[in-house]
């Protein structure tokens, strides 16, 4: 792989967490790990974090009748610079992006499709991508999307290989929507997520009282329970380097917040830990 060809201008955009009472409890950790992922090629990407307004939200939880809509949204920009800004959505913050790529579960469909079709009219020269546990289970829904709320790239699988293909202009947008799929990236090679500190203080999650986030160590579960979508796959582990780097990085934003306790929180798909699985990560979170 390289990174000769252009670089493509990148935004990450997380639709709001409208079914959330509190919007700010997980980080929504997908796109962060395609920024961090894109970085090892020197493709820098911004992302974009929209939630909606506490006054928007009050008056939807009242009205029996109420249109979702983006002007009712603020947005949280942060930059591959460092940069951050956090005022209410206005839609020309996509006017000068190659690529929009958006990290999208169920719950969050509505204002995904939203923000595609406003792309699709006003920023017709932009490639939109859909990812995300959305993507991958309503597949079928996604793909026949009307053409004014259709998405340039769906990919319902590892976002890392498609996304660098994107970027890096291997593949382009045509007139119909096409599904993009390479697992061909090993989970034991990646970087850890990005975590910008103007991100990780807005957070209000914690264990016992005791301020916290969350990481992943696997994605898929060998068992059967049928309630749940990730079943039934085979479990792919990050390296120990990655988690290793992880948790210090975290360790480092309680430090500059002033947490005098910190906490951490594995959220893998997987039901059960192993027990020598357990004891690493014991030693690792003791180390910070």
């Amino acid at each position: 792989m390289n990174s000769k060809s252009r670089k493509n201008k990148i935004l990450f955009v997380k639709p709001p967490d409208r079914f959330l009472e509190d919007e700010f409890v997980y980080q929504q950790l997908g796109p962060h790990y395609l920024q961090s992922y894109l970085e090892k090629f020197e493709i820098p990407s911004d992302i974009l974090l929209l939630y909606e307004r506490s006054e928007a939200r009050k008056k939807r939880e009242t009205e029996e009748f109420y249109e979702l809509s983006l002007e009712h949204l603020n947005m949280l920009f942060l930059g591959a610079d460092g940069k951050s800004e956090d005022k209410v959505f206005d839609d020309s913050i996509f006017q000068d992006y190659d690529i929009v790529g958006l990290s999208v579960m169920s719950p969050q469909a509505s204002d995904a499709y939203l923000i595609s079709k406003l792309i699709n009219e006003l920023y017709p020269h932009i490639t939109t991508v859909i990812g995300g546990s959305h993507a991958r289970y309503y597949q079928t829904q996604v793909k026949s999307l009307p053409e004014p709320i259709a998405f340039d790239f769906i990919v319902p699988q590892d976002g890392w290989g498609p996304i660098y293909k994107i970027a890096s202009s291997q593949v382009r947008k045509a007139k119909k929507s096409i599904v993009l799929i390479d697992n061909t990236i090993k989970l034991t090679e990646l970087p850890a997520p990005s975590r910008p500190l103007a991100l990780m203080k807005q957070y209000n999650f914690d264990i016992a009282g005791v301020p916290a986030y969350h990481t992943i160590t696997a994605l898929g579960c060998p068992f059967t329970c049928n309630f749940c979508e990730s079943g039934r796959e085979k479990v792919r582990k990050f390296s120990e380097n990655m988690i290793d780097h992880d948790l210090s990085v975290m360790a480092k934003a309680h430090q500059n917040l002033n947490h005098s306790k910190k906490a951490v929180m594995f959220f893998d798909d997987v039901g059960l830990m192993n027990p020598k699985q357990v004891e690493g990560l014991s030693h690792l979170v003791h180390k910070h």
